[in-house]
């Protein structure tokens, strides 16, 4: 048995990067993992990568209605928390980009 194995994760900023690695291995150690971050599109091909009991929301974590929907994602799908890696963060030159688009 891994240390994780049936665990629950919530991840921020969990569709790429560090976030996702970190995901990639909790879901090979077999636990469930929650994915937040505000990038839709990365957050399906984390999601479909991944595989496992892996559920996504898409939202920003600095926001309170997002954090508070995070959690009740957590526990409507998997009815507790062991694990909560906030790796969230903004890269300013890829933000800027994203924001004048």
């Amino acid at each position: 048995m891994s240390r994780f194995e049936s665990k629950v994760a919530l991840i921020t900023g969990g569709a790429s990067g560090l976030g996702l690695a970190v995901a990639r291995q909790l879901v090979a150690e077999g636990s469930g993992v929650v994915l937040v971050d505000w990038d839709g599109a990365a957050l399906e091909e984390a999601e479909a990568a991944l595989g496992g009991t892996v559920r996504t929301l898409k939202g920003d974590v600095s926001k309170e209605e997002t954090a508070v929907e995070a959690v009740e994602l957590v526990r409507s799908e998997f009815g507790r928390l062991d694990v909560l890696f906030n790796n969230a963060g903004i890269d300013p030159l890829r933000a800027r980009s994203v924001i004048e688009t």
